[in-house]
């Protein structure tokens, strides 16, 4: 991360960044989309956020490159090494993947914010929460949140936080990017 990036990039300013967009959210409310049903997730969404005290708008373009959305996707590294994605139609294809994935013991990310296989393992053992539950839009949302409020609490607010919860600095300005289409302010580039 040079010094040509705009300060929101920057580490040291995530927490204006941050800060600001609570601020505005506390004022505006939460945005909902009534044309999209398939968007019902979002109010799980904000009730997680708030729930465990990280921003929604900054949870919300997490799930927006994560997953575009959609509820039943998977990222997952195949037997030969090579990362792979599948967007599945339905739950009962998804459950049916997970488990195949489980078995085959491959590491994998699920659902609408790509929980970690490995955080799912910590969640099924330290919450009881199975695995299969993490394709349930709101459970999903709900542990998304907690793993992005452990990260923020292990790196304040700063991006480390935004790259912990993927586990890479290359996921930082996909987040950003989403965060300027989701929340326009200053910093964000132009067109």
């Amino acid at each position: 991360m040079g010094e040509w990036m705009p300060c929101a990039l920057r580490y040291s300013c995530l927490r204006v960044f941050i800060l600001g967009i609570v601020l505005h959210l506390s004022l505006a409310g939460p945005v909902y989309s009534a044309s999209n049903d398939s968007r019902e997730w979002e109010v799980c969404l904000a009730i997680s956020a708030k729930k465990v005290g990280v921003p929604a708008t900054l949870l919300h373009s997490i799930v927006d490159v994560e997953s575009n959305g959609h509820p039943w996707t998977f990222g997952f590294r195949k037997e030969n090494g090579q990362w792979a994605s599948r967007y599945l139609d339905d739950r009962q294809t998804a459950e049916k993947f997970l488990r195949y994935l489980w078995k085959a013991q491959l590491y994998f990310d699920a659902g609408l914010a790509q929980i970690s296989s490995q955080n799912l393992e910590r969640f099924w053992r330290t919450k009881g929460i199975s695995p299969l539950d993490a394709l349930e839009p709101c459970t999903n949302l709900q542990l998304a949140a907690i793993v992005l409020g452990e990260q923020i609490k292990k790196h304040g607010y700063t991006w480390g936080a935004i790259a912990g919860y993927n586990g890479s600095v290359k996921y930082i300005p996909r987040v950003w990017k989403a965060l300027c289409q989701r929340q326009p302010m200053a910093g964000c580039p132009r067109g």
